[in-house]
């Protein structure tokens, strides 16, 4: 008799035995993905935690001198004044506090790589910026929280954190699926899962 064609094999297959074929290639896929995000996440997690392992940069200060149209202060325009700064003093990043009163603006800028904070008396538009660059260690840790990265530098992490829940279900799904290690994966997961709740208690009691 003619073998089998893989074709003819490939329509033998059990779904339940595809199911798994297709969650081991997701699992060893995202894992790869995964693994950059744990490594990063794992490192500056370290830089953070550990500032004195490594050489920490103090961020640099600078201050300048501002000007704003005195048009622009006596509405006073936000949206303008904010767009005055960032075209013509290069200031990145959010805007995390914008406070007015009589005598003074204050403007605040927020970046992964720096910050500033904007002074201008609506009088007279004169003003001054004071101007905070982080060095490497202090731009990882901020990427590692997510802080002052805005909507792009969120949905990374968003896509990352999915990409670790993916590769962890499926590494789940696949150890459970084998029957002569079933019992050890639900203990060392049960046991993980414990070790959690006891660091957590800990650290919330």
């Amino acid at each position: 008799m003619p073998s089998e064609s893989k074709r003819d094999r490939a329509r033998k297959t059990k779904p339940k035995t595809k199911i798994k074929l297709w969650v081991r290639v997701v699992h060893i896929y995202l894992s790869l993905y995964a693994f950059i995000v744990i490594l990063f996440f794992g490192a500056t997690g370290l830089m953070m935690n550990h500032p004195d392992w490594f050489a920490q940069d103090e961020p640099q200060f600078s201050e300048i001198e501002a000007t704003v149209p005195i048009e622009l202060c006596r509405q006073p325009d936000r949206l303008a004044v904010v767009e005055h700064f960032r075209k013509i003093y290069h200031l990145k990043g959010e805007v995390t506090d914008f406070q007015v009163e009589d005598t003074e603006f204050n403007i605040v800028f927020q970046h992964a790589v720096s910050g500033a904070h904007v002074f201008v008396d609506p009088q007279t538009g004169e003003g001054r910026i004071e101007k905070e660059s982080r060095e490497f260690t202090g731009v990882m840790a901020t990427l590692h929280t997510g802080e002052h990265t805005g909507t792009f530098g969120k949905r990374v992490i968003d896509v990352g954190a999915v990409l670790l829940i993916l590769s962890s279900l499926s590494g789940i799904i696949l150890w459970t699926s084998l029957s002569n290690r079933r019992r050890t994966g639900l203990i060392w997961l049960a046991s993980g899962s414990l070790l959690i709740v006891i660091i957590l208690v800990r650290l919330l009691g």
